[in-house]
């Protein structure tokens, strides 16, 4: 269903490794179970990031598939289709093209989210500065109240 959905593609492979290549089949299924459940968990937690996660892995599904693709289409098998694997290369090119634009997307979401914590550490520092003597003063205050506390009993 996963697959289905998001990468509609891989069904015509996946039903091919299943009848030749069965434990390719399964090793396959593993993967793309993990990557499920990764992306699941992400969804609920971080909706934006699962978005960009997603695409990447459809990016990099596609890519596996048109390289398996291409792959095949190198052995011999009769007369070569030279527009056709002129076609196969400039789609690789795009989808690697994609897979670096949306890597990018990634590594920019996860600079935001870096900035604002620095941003919001930066006023704690501030607000830690502005107060320090009097945070000093009170903690040893407590101390000491503490020390005479167990000093009593």
């Amino acid at each position: 269903a996963f697959v289905r959905q998001h990468q509609p593609k891989l069904i015509r492979l996946l039903e091919f490794l299943e009848a030749q290549q069965p434990a390719t089949y399964h090793q396959a299924i593993k993967e793309m179970a993990r990557s499920q459940q990764r992306l699941e968990i992400l969804e609920k937690r971080d909706p934006a990031l699962h978005a960009v996660e997603l695409q990447l892995w459809q990016i990099r599904s596609e890519l596996r598939l048109l390289a398996a693709e291409m792959s095949a289409a190198r052995q011999p098998a009769g007369g070569r289709q030279p527009n056709r694997q002129a076609q196969r290369e400039q789609r690789l090119a795009e989808l690697v093209t994609q897979e670096a634009n949306q890597e990018l997307a990634r590594l920019r979401l996860m600079q935001g989210r870096a900035e604002k914590e620095l941003a919001r550490l930066n006023e704690q520092i501030e607000a830690f500065t502005a107060e320090r003597e009097e945070q000093i003063a009170r903690k040893l205050q407590q101390w000491q109240t503490r020390i005479n506390r167990s000093g009593r009993k």
